[in-house]
């Protein structure tokens, strides 16, 4: 199983996070965004198959992280969004 975590572009968080990126922050400035639905299209593409999604920062943009909860599938608005994927069997 292999596992890919993304922070989602459309969400409260991805725009801090573009934001900081376009400030010059040295971490941010260099990430790409994506959607969850653009990478889950880029490994079913390559012969993979999504065995389990998790979400979590669906809470507002600087929300202590101790208090933020995770729930399974992709939300909508997510912060962070963890895709599991297994190679397809062809």
């Amino acid at each position: 199983m292999y596992v890919v975590g993304i922070i989602n572009a459309e969400s409260a968080w991805g725009e801090t996070y573009a934001r900081l990126g376009a400030e010059g922050d040295p971490i941010f400035r260099e990430a790409r965004l994506l959607l969850p639905d653009q990478v889950l299209g880029l490994a079913e593409d390559v012969g993979f198959r999504r065995t389990g999604a998790w979400s979590v920062l669906l809470e507002p943009s600087g929300t202590p992280l101790d208090s933020c909860r995770e729930v399974e599938g992709v939300r909508q608005g997510a912060g962070f969004v963890a895709l599991g994927f297994q190679k397809s069997s062809v």
